[in-house]
């Protein structure tokens, strides 16, 4: 790793190891059923995950259950706003 970015050559690794993916890495392309779901730098990633599966595999998360009531007031309001 360090002769790969002493001498700034491009590399693609390919792990399932988060640890692995984030100590190497400048930028992550997070794969899922064959296809790319998120790339960018890795703290960006695991900041602002594209979805539950990304926030899952990159770091510890809390999942909140939405208050489908205090939802539909704020879509309600915000629908308003708009007129």
């Amino acid at each position: 790793l360090q002769i790969i970015r002493q001498d700034e050559v491009s590399c693609i690794f390919v792990t399932h190891d988060v640890n692995d993916a984030y100590g190497m890495a400048d930028r992550l392309a997070i794969m899922r059923k064959g296809k790319f779901i998120q790339t960018d730098t890795p703290q960006k990633i695991y900041q602002n995950p594209n979805n539950q599966y990304i926030a899952e595999i990159t770091g510890d998360v809390n999942l909140i259950k939405p208050n489908e009531a205090l939802y539909k007031k704020l879509i309600d309001t915000e629908s308003s706003n708009l007129l």
